[in-house]
């Protein structure tokens, strides 16, 4: 492929060639799903992230079509994925496994924000979409970034990443949080995971999750059960998972130790040859510019070679003459 070519996959990929021919909601919905998903990050100067990738490529784009998308049409999900993002609403149960993930991490009875929960669900399904500056808290914690934030901040941030939660909207970029069953069609809800057949190394056993709603006394219908294998009889999803765990625990230590040793190699050779360069800094700073010099004679010539050592470089072994 030449290079001319390959410059214009890739624009044409990035939907930037031919420039600005999608157009309106439907332009914006083909662009996510072609792409997986946009960064939603807050930072305004000359607009935000997602205003500036869809006016580059939607002719007619305004910040109104992205709202309408986001908080009317529930087309999009105001959600995470690796990071602030917008994504396809029917993308939904690709995300299973990380809901199942941040229960398994944060949905522990003596964490600080999990005390909230029940409180915080109870509510929202009364009175409707919250923001963190809703609830009279003062207490706080170490949030996810390292850093103190309120307590019912940190609360409504990992019931978001559980799937308890989702964004309602926004005012600036202030959120307001209300249930997903609110948000979120039921049909969408009630899709398995995709790739429910996928076992990875570190989740050698599926076993389903009960929600933070059923945990904390909430009604049923506060939260969907989420599940991130497929049912199977109590005996028949034992004997999986005893079978599954020996072969996948095995393959992954291999692997690791595979990592090691190539690792400890890639040292020893690092440090073998920092053993053979010249230490003092004047002799360094001289072997590097020889170097240079010598990348100079194979891609210049050498007489543009010559000539440049001679009025910039030092080659080892010699000393500087006055020209």
């Amino acid at each position: 492929m030449s290079k001319p070519l390959a410059r214009r996959f890739l624009l044409a990929h990035q939907h930037l060639l031919p420039p600005r021919r999608l157009s309106g909601k439907a332009g914006i919905l083909h662009f996510i799903q072609h792409i997986g998903c946009i960064q939603f990050d807050p930072i305004d100067v000359v607009g935000r992230n997602p205003e500036l990738v869809l006016q580059a490529r939607v002719r007619d784009h305004r910040p109104q079509l992205l709202q309408e998308l986001l908080y009317t049409d529930r087309l999009l999900v105001d959600g995470w994925d690796k990071l602030a993002s917008i994504y396809l609403t029917s993308d939904w149960p690709y995300f299973a496994r990380h809901r199942t993930r941040m229960r398994t991490h944060h949905g522990r009875s003596d964490n600080p924000p999990m005390q909230l929960a029940n409180a915080l669900i109870v509510r929202i399904r009364r009175e409707g979409p919250l923001s963190s500056i809703d609830v009279a808290h003062d207490q706080k914690v170490l949030g996810g970034w390292g850093r103190p934030t309120r307590l019912v901040r940190e609360a409504f941030e990992i019931l978001n990443a559980m799937g308890e939660l989702g964004v309602h909207h926004r005012v600036g970029t202030r959120r307001f949080f209300d249930l997903n069953d609110r948000l979120i069609p039921a049909e969408v809800l009630a899709r398995d995971d995709p790739h429910l057949d996928a076992v990875l190394p570190h989740q050698p056993g599926q076993h389903r999750v009960e929600p933070v709603a059923a945990r904390v006394g909430v009604p049923a219908e506060a939260g969907a059960e989420q599940r991130v294998g497929p049912r199977r009889h109590a005996g028949s999803e034992q004997q999986e998972g005893d079978r599954r765990r020996p072969e996948a625990e095995d393959g992954h230590h291999q692997r690791r130790g595979k990592e090691r040793a190539r690792e400890k190699a890639l040292h020893h050779a690092r440090t073998q040859a920092s053993a053979t360069t010249p230490t003092k800094s004047s002799r360094r700073k001289r072997f590097e510019a020889w170097k240079l010099a010598m990348a100079s004679f194979r891609s210049c010539g050498a007489f543009k070679s010559r000539k440049f050592r001679r009025s910039k470089l030092v080659p080892p072994g010699t000393t500087p003459t006055r020209t």
